[in-house]
């Protein structure tokens, strides 16, 4: 049904970060579902289409400008989603490797930065119109993707 609904929306060739999050879900799930070789395609569009929205170029977070207002908000929250969608995308790319000894996403042909670990809760997530990150320690709902992560990355040669 959800890649149905990505092909009515000609995903292919309209490219949107609604339709990598529908791709990043459709994975999550089809893993689950014993549909690899889908999975597989899947993944292979959802990075190209992220890289095509310039997702793995993002660049390093800016500490030192804060932003205000509601629309600069809600871009510091597009950045976060942006970020832990193309991470999505790396761990699962990278979570190939033992299978299929390859994988897409070289770690020098990016640089956008890991997702903060921080709040989903927007009243949690930003005060003083920044993304509040929170320690290690404190857990988050993208804890368990940050320690994912931190631990599984291939080495850069």
């Amino acid at each position: 049904m959800s890649i149905d609904a990505l092909h009515s929306v000609k995903f292919m060739s309209n490219h949107s970060s609604l339709s990598v999050q529908t791709i990043c879900l459709l994975i999550y799930v089809g893993h689950n579902l014993g549909q690899s070789d889908e999975i597989s395609v899947l993944l292979s569009c959802g990075i190209r289409i992220a890289q095509s929205l310039g997702l793995h170029r993002l660049g390093p977070d800016s500490i030192s400008r804060p932003v205000e207002g509601i629309s600069a908000l809600r871009s510091l929250v597009s950045r976060e989603v942006n970020k832990r969608t193309w991470w999505f995308l790396i761990r699962q790319d990278w979570l190939q490797i033992p299978f299929l000894n390859t994988y897409s996403i070289h770690p020098t042909q990016f640089n956008t930065p890991m997702p903060r670990n921080c709040f989903e809760d927007i009243h949690l997530m930003a005060q003083n119109n920044q993304i509040v990150e929170q320690q290690p320690e404190t857990y988050t709902q993208s804890s368990y993707t940050s320690v994912l992560n931190h631990s599984r990355q291939p080495p850069v040669s």
